[in-house]
C-alpha cells in the first residue's frame, strides 16, 4: 500500500482554498496547518524545506515529537541535520513568518525554502500578480513555473485572495501538476545557486508575511488526548451479532459458495455464476491479514458466521504466507501442515455460508537469500525479480502449485478446482514504478540484461537509438533508465515496463492456465503507480484490478509506527468532491469486469464513516464487479475479540462498521441503480504504447459519482463506435465532457451537477454531493440518507435529517426489502466520529497521531432530527441499540401526517453511546 495514488486526481473538485475564517495551527516543528474553519478542508499548509541534489525533498519535523517545546529538524538523506527554528505570528488577517536553517555539517542543496501548498482545484483561473506582472492559473499545466518575483505575490479568484511579501527573499509560484500531483505551490527561497554549497553552522534566514484576507485564528500546537466527557461518550465493543436483530444481515447470504458453479466474467464486464450468465453478481468483502487467516476450529466457524451476518459474501485472504510456510532458514517453499489445516478449515466455513475467497499468489512471503537475485528483505524485490529472473519464477511457480494443488481435507477439493475461491491475483501490487526502489545489486543487473535486449528489438543500431533519444552519445548499451519521465528514454522505459509485465503475464497465467488447470479468474497489475501501457497489458485479463485510500497513514520518523499523519489531510472525502476511487476509475476496461480489492477510508480521520455511503454509491453507480474493504482483521485477536480502533481493523472499528453496512446495503443489495450513461476514454493500443508521462487524461474520476466511467482500449485501425447511452471523450476537459453531456440529454435540466460549483449529482437521481456544504445525500426507495454538517438538514425524498452537534453520517434502510415508506422494520444509523480512550494527538486538529490509547470507544456527542416518510406512520415503536442488535432502550416516536419523526442522540443510557436504531411495528 502506497500512500500518494488513493487521492492523485480525487482532490481535483477540493473546497475553496480561502474561507470565511481560517483556523491555523502552528506546530513544535514550525509547519503551519490553515484550515477552513467551517469544513475543516485544509486551505494551506506551510512548511520549510530542503531540496537535495536530484531534487530529492526533505521535510521539516519535529525535534522532539513527544514533547511541546519549539524547534524542528531536517534530516537527510544521508543522516545531516538542520535545527529549524521558527518565530510566527499573528497581524490581523496575516501570519508573519521568519524561519531561520542551520546545518550540523557541510552539505550541497539544490534549494532551501519554505513552501506553501494549496489545493489546486481551488485557484483554477486566479489572477496572479508577481511584483506587477500579470498572469493566471492556467485551467491544465503547461509548465511548472507559472510566476517568479522578488517581493510580492497575490492571488485572487472571485472574492478569495492571498498576498505574500518578502523582504530578501524569491518568491516562485509553481504547478505541481506537471508532476502529476493536485497543488499550488508557493516557494519562498533565500535565492542560493543550484547544488550550494552549503557550510556547516551557517544559518539561512527567510522571513515572509502571508496575507488570507479572511479572519484568521492562529494558535500554537498543544497535546489532545481524548478522554470521557460531556463531548465524547464512551462505547463498549460487541463482536458478534444477535440473530434475528435489526444488525443481523444473513437474510443476504446464499450459501454455500460455488453451489451456482464457478463465477465468470462475461462479455459485458461483469461477473455472473455458470448457472446463470445472463444475471450479474457482485460481491462485497473485507481482507483478513497475517494472523487472522489462522484461528482456531471454533473460531473460524464464530468467524465466518460473523462475517455473513455482517453481510460479506467475499473474504481476501492476504499477507497469509509468512503465517503459512516453515522456518526452514533455506525455503519458503515448505507448508506447514498445522497451519495449512486451520487456512483450509477457514475456506471451508467461508465456503460454508456463501463467502466467496480470493487471494494473490505473492504478497509478502519471506523469500530466502538463494531463492532469487537481489536483496530478499525487501518484498518488492521478489515482485521484480520474478520478471527478469528464471529461479525467481519458478519459486513462484512452485509454491503456487504447493498450495493449488493442495486438496482441503474439509470440502474434498483441491484448491484449483473449488469454485469457493473465485478470483485471483498473480502478485500483489507488482508494478515497476512503484518497485524499483529494491531493484539493485545482481537483480540490477538482470533489468539490464533484459533492458539491452529489448532496445535490440526496438531499434536497429546505435544510431537509431541515438535519433530517438537525441542524445548522440546513446547506444544500444545505454545504462536503464531511473525514472519513468516525459523523455524519449523514460517513454522507452515505460514502454519496456509494459512489455516485462505482459511477458510476466503470458508466463504465469499459462502455467496456471495450461500446467495446474486452475479454473479461478485470474488478474494483475493491481497498485499504485500508473503508467498508460498498462491499459494495453489490461486487456489480456480475466477482470481488472486496483487499489485506493482515503487518508492512508503517512509516517513522520519510522515507516509503520507513530508518529503518523493521514496522506488526505486528515479532512473530509466530502469536503474534497467525494475523494473516492479518483484516478484508477480510468483504469476499469469496459468489457472487463473491475474489482476493488483493497479500499479504506482510515482510522483515526474523524470523518472516515462518510466512506460507506461514498464507497456504496461509487460501486453502484459503476456498476463494478467485487469491493474489498482493507482489511477486517490483521490478527487472529483482533479478528476473534477486536480490540482498539487502529489504522485498518474494521473489526477494531465502529465507525467503519457502520460505514459498511450502509455500502453492502446500497452496492452488495442492489438499494442503488447503476449510473444510466457512461463516458468512455478512448484509447488506441498503438496511442498508449506511446504515451509519455506523467498520463494527461481528463481526470474522470471527478465525474464518479456523476455517471459511468471506464475506458476502452482497441487494437485495430478504427475506432469503435459509442452506443447510445455513451459518450466517448479523447483529452477533453472535465468542463468539456459536461457540456458534451448536458447537449445529449444524459444531464437532465433538473440535474444539480455544475462541476465549476462543485457539486455532482448521479444521473439515476440517486446520489448528490456539495462539497462546498460539506453535504452528501443517498436518495433511495430502500436506503436514504447522507453526510451533513452541524445546522444542516439532509433531503431525500425518503428522510430528512436535521443534524446538530457535530459532524454526521445518517442514514436509513429496510430490512422486508421494501421501499422505507412501506417498510414494517427500519435500521437507522448515526455515526459522528469515534475514537479510543485516552487518544493523543500532537494538536487541536487531530492531524499528527502520537499515541492509540485503549479502549471504552468515544464517540463524538451529537444530535439530530430525523423524519421519515410513512405511508402508515401508525403503531410503530422504536429503540436503541447496542453493537450487537440488542434493543437496550425506547425511543420515542412522534408523528406528523403522513411521518415519523425521531429524536437522536449519541448519548444513550447508562453512559454508553449509541449508534444503531431499529424502527419497527409493534
Amino acid at each position: 500500500m502506497k500512500q500518494w495514488f488513493s487521492i492523485l486526481l480525487s482532490l481535483l473538485l477540493a473546497s475553496a482554498a480561502c474561507a470565511d475564517t481560517i483556523n491555523g495551527i502552528w506546530a513544535n516543528s514550525g509547519e503551519i496547518t490553515l484550515r477552513d474553519a467551517n469544513s475543516n478542508a485544509i486551505v494551506a499548509t506551510i512548511s520549510p524545506n530542503i531540496f537535495e541534489p536530484g531534487w530529492v525533498q526533505r521535510r521539516v519535523t519535529s525535534a522532539n515529537s513527544r514533547q511541546n517545546e519549539a524547534g524542528g529538524v531536517i534530516v537527510t538523506t544521508n543522516g545531516v541535520k538542520i535545527t529549524v527554528q521558527s518565530d510566527i505570528r499573528q497581524e490581523g488577517t496575516s501570519i508573519v513568518c521568519r524561519y531561520v536553517m542551520t546545518p550540523q555539517q557541510d552539505l550541497q542543496v539544490n534549494n532551501i525554502d519554505v513552501s506553501m501548498i494549496l489545493p489546486i482545484a481551488a485557484w483554477i483561473g486566479a489572477h496572479c500578480d508577481a511584483d506587477g506582472t500579470s498572469t493566471t492559473v492556467p485551467v491544465t499545466a503547461a509548465q511548472s513555473s507559472i510566476a517568479t518575483c522578488r517581493h510580492s505575490l497575490s492571488l485572487t479568484k472571485g472574492t478569495h485572495s492571498l498576498t505574500v511579501t518578502t523582504p530578501n527573499n524569491t518568491i516562485l509560484l509553481q504547478d505541481n501538476r506537471i508532476w502529476n500531483a493536485t497543488d499550488l505551490e508557493i516557494r519562498i527561497s533565500t535565492g542560493d545557486p543550484v547544488n550550494y554549497d552549503w557550510k556547516a553552522d551557517d544559518p539561512k534566514t527567510i522571513q515572509f508575511t502571508v496575507d488570507f484576507h479572511s479572519e484568521l485564528n492562529l494558535q500554537k500546537e498543544r497535546p489532545l488526548m481524548l478522554k470521557q466527557d460531556a463531548d465524547w461518550i464512551p462505547l463498549e465493543p460487541k463482536m458478534n451479532i444477535i440473530k434475528g436483530s435489526a444488525l443481523d444481515f444473513s437474510f443476504l447470504e446464499d450459501a454455500p459458495a460455488g453451489k451456482h458453479g464457478w463465477v465468470i466474467a462475461t462479455p459485458d464486464g461483469h461477473f455472473a455464476f455458470s448457472d446463470s450468465p445472463h444475471k450479474p453478481e457482485r460481491f462485497y468483502g473485507v481482507n483478513l491479514c497475517f494472523s487472522a487467516n489462522y484461528p482456531t476450529k471454533p473460531e473460524a466457524r464464530e468467524l465466518a458466521q460473523r462475517l455473513a451476518m455482517l453481510g460479506y459474501n467475499a473474504v481476501r485472504i492476504h499477507h497469509y504466507e509468512i503465517g503459512l510456510i516453515t522456518n526452514d532458514p533455506n525455503s519458503s517453499l515448505h507448508i506447514d501442515p498445522a497451519q495449512m489445516d486451520k487456512l483450509d478449515y477457514l475456506v471451508y466455513q467461508l465456503k460454508e455460508h456463501g463467502i466467496y475467497v480470493t487471494t494473490d499468489l505473492f504478497v509478502s512471503r519471506p523469500i530466502r537469500p538463494d531463492e532469487a537475485p537481489g536483496d530478499n528483505s525487501d518484498i518488492s524485490n521478489f515482485k521484480m525479480a520474478v520478471m527478469v529472473s528464471n529461479k525467481a519464477l519458478r519459486n513462484w511457480e512452485d509454491f503456487s502449485r504447493e498450495l493449488l494443488t493442495h486438496k482441503n481435507p474439509y470440502t474434498g477439493l483441491e484448491w484449483r478446482d473449488d469454485p469457493t475461491i473465485a478470483f485471483i491475483s498473480l502478485v500483489n501490487e507488482p508494478t515497476m514504478p512503484a518497485n524499483m526502489g529494491p531493484v539493485r545489486g545482481a537483480l540490477h543487473a538482470d533489468f539490464e540484461r533484459e533492458w539491452h535486449a529489448w532496445l535490440r528489438t526496438r531499434y536497429a543500431s546505435d544510431e537509431a537509438v541515438q535519433k530517438a533519444w537525441h542524445d548522440p552519445s546513446a547506444t544500444l548499451n545505454a545504462p536503464m533508465p531511473s525514472n519513468f519521465d516525459n523523455t524519449p528514454q523514460g517513454l522507452d522505459f515505460a514502454v519496456f515496463a509494459a512489455w516485462l509485465h505482459n511477458r510476466t503475464w503470458d508466463r504465469m497465467s499459462a502455467f496456471l492456465r495450461d500446467e495446474l488447470h486452475c479454473k479461478a479468474l485470474l488478474t494483475y497489475l493491481n497498485g499504485w503507480a500508473e503508467l498508460p501501457q498498462f491499459m494495453v497489458d489490461r486487456m489480456k485479463f480475466d477482470y481488472v484490478d486496483n487499489h485506493f485510500y482515503w487518508d492512508h497513514p503517512s509516517f513522520l520518523e519510522k515507516q509503520w509506527s507513530l508518529p503518523s499523519e493521514g496522506s488526505s489531510g486528515g479532512g473530509s472525502a466530502v469536503d474534497a468532491g467525494g475523494a473516492g476511487p479518483g484516478g484508477i476509475v480510468e483504469t476499469r476496461l469496459w468489457n472487463k469486469p473491475f474489482t476493488v480489492t483493497e479500499f479504506n477510508y482510515v482510522a483515526p480521520n474523524p470523518y472516515r464513516a462518510e466512506g460507506g455511503l461514498l464507497m456504496g454509491s461509487f460501486g453502484s453507480l459503476q456498476n463494478w464487479g467485487g469491493v474489498w474493504r482493507f482489511d477486517y482483521a490483521s490478527s487472529e485477536q483482533s479478528a476473534i475479540s477486536g480490540g482498539p480502533i487502529g489504522y485498518f481493523d474494521t473489526a477494531c472499528d465502529p465507525a467503519n462498521q457502520a460505514a459498511d453496512r450502509a455500502a453492502i446495503l446500497l452496492y452488495r443489495r442492489e438499494d442503488m441503480k447503476p449510473a444510466y450513461h457512461k463516458i468512455t476514454l478512448l484509447r488506441s493500443a498503438n496511442e498508449l504504447m506511446n504515451r509519455p508521462v506523467p498520463l494527461k487524461d481528463p481526470g474522470l474520476g471527478g465525474l464518479d459519482l456523476v455517471t459511468g466511467v471506464g475506458t476502452t482500449v482497441y487494437a485495430t485501425q478504427n475506432p469503435p463506435k459509442p452506443a447510445k447511452n455513451e459518450i466517448m471523450v479523447t483529452d477533453q476537459t472535465l468542463q468539456q465532457i459536461e457540456q458534451l453531456m448536458r447537449a445529449k440529454g444524459f444531464l437532465p435540466p433538473a440535474n444539480q451537477t455544475n462541476l465549476s460549483r462543485q457539486i455532482l449529482e448521479s444521473d439515476n437521481g440517486e446520489a448528490l454531493l456539495e462539497a462546498n456544504k460539506g453535504l452528501f445525500e443517498v436518495n433511495t426507495p430502500r436506503t436514504a440518507g447522507g453526510v451533513a454538517r452541524p445546522g444542516e438538514t439532509i433531503h431525500t425524498q425518503m428522510l430528512d435529517a436535521k443534524v446538530e452537534g457535530a459532524r454526521a453520517v445518517i442514514w436509513a434502510s429496510s430490512l422486508d426489502d421494501k421501499p422505507l415508506d412501506r417498510s414494517a422494520r427500519i435500521l437507522l444509523v448515526h455515526v459522528t466520529d469515534v475514537e479510543n480512550t485516552d487518544m493523543l494527538f500532537r494538536g487541536q486538529d487531530k492531524r499528527v497521531l502520537e499515541t492509540w490509547g485503549r479502549l471504552p470507544y468515544l464517540v463524538r456527542a451529537g444530535s439530530a432530527t430525523v423524519t421519515l416518510r410513512c405511508m402508515h406512520p401508525e403503531g410503530f415503536k422504536a429503540w436503541r441499540l447496542d453493537a450487537s442488535g440488542e434493543r437496550v432502550a425506547p425511543l420515542p416516536i412522534h408523528i406528523q401526517g403522513d411521518h415519523l419523526v425521531v429524536d437522536l442522540s449519541t448519548a444513550g443510557p447508562n453512559d454508553q453511546a449509541t449508534l444503531y436504531f431499529e424502527i419497527a411495528r409493534k
